[in-house]
C-alpha cells in the first residue's frame, strides 16, 4: 500500500465481482470485476493515482478515467527476482478543490482459484465503499467468505438476485488509508479484508492441486542422488548429513525467487535446479528432498505461509493461505522443518517468520497439517564478553561477541554482502556498536560457515571517552546492554500496534580492573525487572581489585498492542536509563 494523501480522498467506490460457475455447475469457471472509483482534491489542485493489479491468470479488460490514459507496467514487489506481476494505473488529473473523477477497470479471473481475496481498504482515506460478490445459482453451497479484521464501520448484507445468485454486500464507511509505520504488523494481516474459497472446498482439495504440481518425473534424479553421496561421504551420523546437504546447497545454489504462471507453485525438478545452480524456495526445497531421500531420509515437501500472510490452510483452503515452500524430515512422530533460503541459520532453529505457522505437510495421497514450532528466546542468543583496563580517559581491552539463532544470521549475511576490503570495517563498526570514537585492532571471525551453531568475534579495543575525571571524581560509561537495542515510539498519531523482529536473549558480563591509585565510590544499582515483553537485570559488584557487570535481558513477547504502547515506552526508558547509569571512582 502507498502512503495516504490527505489531498486526496475516495469519495465513492463501488465493486462488483461476478463468480461465473463451470458448464456443468459444479465449479467456478472465472470472475469477472467491475470497479468504479470516484476520487476527490479536498484542498488544492492534484493528481490521484487509481491502479489495479494484474498477471497471468488476471487481465485487465477496461481502464479508463477523464484526463488519463491506462498505463501498464510489470511490478517487482521487494525481494522479487522476476514475478509476472504487472500494474495498470491511472495517473489522473484533479484540476481546482471540489473537483472529482471516476476511474472504471473490468478485469477477468481467467482462473477462479486466483481470486481468493479482496482487500477492503483502499491507498487514499476512502469516504463510503461498497463491495458485491454475487454467486451464480448453482455455486451457493460451494462458495464460502471469511471475514477478517473487520471495523464497526462495516456493514453485511445479504441479498438474492433475479436469477437465484446470492450477493454478499459489503457497506463501508470512512475508512482510513493504511499507514506504513516502524515495527508494525503487515498490513495484509491487520487490514479489513474477505477470503473467497470456492475452487477447493477443503485443505485436501487444495492439497490435491498443489501436490499434483509435485509429480512430475524428473529424468535426471541419478544426478541429484549421486551429488548427494558424494556431499554426505565421510559423515558419521545423521545429523551430520543433513547438516552437509544444508551447507551445500545453501552455498552452492543461488536463491532466486521467481513467480511466474504456474512456476508461481509448480517447483522446478530438483536435477534443473542441481544443473543451473539456483532456484526459488520451491526449487531449492524440491532439491534438498530428492538429496535427503537419496541418503536415506524421509523427507517431504511442506507448503506454508509466513507471519505477512493473514490466513491459514485450515481456515482458507486456497492460494493465498501460503506464499512460501520449505521441506521437512519425518522421522516418528518428529518433525524437522528446512528451509533452504535460510542461509546461516543452524537446522533445527527456524525464522521468525515461520514460528507458529500452519505447515502443510505432503503424505504421499494424504497431508499433514502442523503447526512449525516456536522457539525459545534462547536460541537467538548474543554474548558480550569484555575486560577492560582504564587508561587516562579510555577503557582498553578485549571484546567479544558470541551470537546464535537470528543474530548469527543477520552478521553473516552482513559479512557475505560486502566486499573483502569492507568487511574488516563492519565487524570493527559492529563489535563497539553503539558506542563511537572507538579504535579497533586485531578483529577476528570465527563461524561463518552458512551451519556453524555460533559466530564468534573478537578484537581489542579503545573506547575513548569512556571515562570522564571531574573534581577527583572518575565516572565510566560501559553501557552492559549495547547488544540490545529495546526502542521507543512516537505514538501520538500511531495507527498500528508494535511488532518487535524477534525474541532473544541477550547476556553480558564485564570487568574492569581498578586503577591502583582509585577506589570505588559507588556503583549503579542493581536493576531487576519483569514484565509481559521482557526480562531484564544489570548487577555490579567489586571483587579483588575488579568491578564486575552482569546483565541479561530476555525478550519475550513480540507483539505490543497499541493500548499498552504507553506502558511499553516508560519500561524501555526505565531500561535504558538503567543501562546508562555510570560507576564512580575516586581519587584516593
Amino acid at each position: 500500500m502507498l502512503a495516504s494523501n490527505d489531498n486526496i480522498v475516495i469519495a465513492s467506490s463501488n465493486e462488483t465481482y461476478k463468480i461465473e460457475a463451470s458448464k456443468d455447475g459444479a465449479s467456478l469457471s472465472k470472475v469477472k470485476a467491475h470497479k468504479e472509483i470516484v476520487y476527490e482534491a479536498t484542498r488544492t489542485a492534484g493528481n490521484a493515482l487509481a491502479l489495479e493489479f494484474y498477471d497471468d491468470y488476471v487481465k485487465i479488460d477496461k481502464a479508463s478515467a477523464s484526463g488519463a490514459k491506462a498505463q501498464y507496467r510489470h511490478w517487482i514487489p521487494e525481494d522479487i527476482f522476476y514475478t509476472d506481476s504487472k500494474v495498470c494505473y491511472l495517473d489522473i488529473p484533479l484540476k481546482e478543490k471540489g473537483k472529482t473523477v471516476k476511474a472504471v477497470f473490468d478485469k477477468t479471473y481467467i482462473r477462479a482459484d486466483h481470486f481468493t481475496e479482496v482487500l477492503f481498504p483502499e491507498i487514499y482515506d476512502m469516504k463510503s465503499k461498497v463491495v458485491r460478490i454475487e454467486v451464480p445459482q448453482p455455486l451457493i453451497n460451494r462458495v464460502r467468505i471469511v471475514e477478517k479484521s473487520f471495523t464497526p464501520n462495516i456493514v453485511k448484507k445479504v441479498e438474492e438476485g433475479k436469477k437465484g445468485e446470492r450477493i454478499y454486500v459489503y457497506e463501508i464507511t470512512d475508512m482510513p488509508a493504511p499507514e506504513n509505520e516502524e515495527d508494525s504488523p503487515d498490513a495484509s494481516v491487520t487490514m479489513p479484508r474477505i477470503y473467497i474459497i470456492g475452487q477447493y472446498q477443503t485443505v485436501g482439495d487444495l492439497y490435491k492441486y498443489l501436490h499434483g504440481l509435485t509429480l512430475d518425473p524428473d529424468p535426471a534424479l541419478e544426478t541429484v542422488k549421486a551429488q548427494a553421496m558424494e556431499i554426505v561421504d565421510g559423515c558419521t551420523d545423521d545429523k551430520e548429513k543433513i547438516n552437509k546437504l544444508v551447507e551445500w546447497v545453501q552455498n552452492r545454489i543461488r536463491y532466486i525467487a521467481v513467480e511466474h504462471g504456474e512456476y508461481g507453485t509448480r517447483p522446478d525438478l530438483a536435477s534443473e535446479v542441481l544443473r543451473k545452480r539456483y532456484g526459488d524456495c520451491k526449487g531449492m526445497s524440491a532439491l534438498l528432498k530428492s538429496m535427503l531421500i537419496a541418503v536415506g531420509f524421509d523427507a517431504r515437501l511442506v507448503w506454508i505461509g509466513t507471519d505477512d500472510v493473514g490466513s491459514i490452510w485450515s481456515e482458507v483452503p486456497s492460494l493465498s493461505s501460503g506464499n512460501h515452500m520449505i521441506c521437512a524430515v519425518v522421522e516418528g512422530d518428529s518433525i524437522l522443518y528446512i528451509d533452504g533460503t535460510a542461509t546461516y541459520l543452524p537446522v533445527g532453529v527456524y525464522s521468525p517468520s515461520i514460528q507458529g505457522r500452519e505447515a502443510l505437510i505432503e503424505d504421499g495421497e494424504n497431508y499433514m497439517l502442523k503447526n512449525v514450532p516456536i522457539m525459545p528466546p534462547e536460541v537467538n542468543k548474543v554474548k558480550l564478553t569484555a575486560t577492560y583496563e582504564i587508561e587516562k580517559n579510555a577503557l582498553i581491552g578485549v571484546v567479544k561477541r558470541e551470537l546464535e539463532g537470528v543474530d548469527k544470521m543477520m552478521l553473516c549475511g552482513a559479512y557475505y554482502s560486502v566486499n573483502a576490503t569492507n568487511k574488516i570495517d563492519l565487524l570493527s563498526k559492529y563489535i563497539c556498536y553503539p558506542k563511537k570514537n572507538v579504535v579497533v585492532d586485531d578483529v577476528k571471525i570465527s563461524g561463518v560457515e552458512a551451519q556453524a551453531y555460533k559466530t564468534i568475534l573478537t578484537a581489542k579495543v579503545m573506547e575513548n571517552d569512556a571515562c570522564q575525571s571531574l573534581s577527583g571524581k572518575l565516572y565510566i560509561d560501559i553501557q552492559p546492554l549495547r547488544q540490545i537495542d529495546i526502542a521507543t515510539y512516537d505514538i501520538k498519531k500511531r495507527k498500528n500496534d508494535i511488532l518487535l523482529s524477534y525474541c532473544n536473549s541477550v547476556i553480558s558480563e564485564i570487568s574492569i580492573k581498578i586503577p591502583s591509585d582509585y577506589q570505588v565510590g559507588s556503583l549503579p544499582a542493581t536493576y531487576d525487572v519483569e514484565n509481559k515483553w521482557f526480562s531484564a537485570s544489570i548487577a555490579y559488584e567489586v571483587i579483588g581489585d575488579e568491578i564486575k557487570c552482569k546483565s541479561h535481558v530476555v525478550t519475550k513477547e513480540r507483539l505490543i498492542e497499541l493500548d499498552d504502547a504507553k506502558l511499553w515506552n516508560k519500561l524501555a526508558r526505565e531500561l535504558k536509563q538503567a543501562n546508562s547509569e555510570q560507576i564512580v571512582l575516586i581519587h584516593k
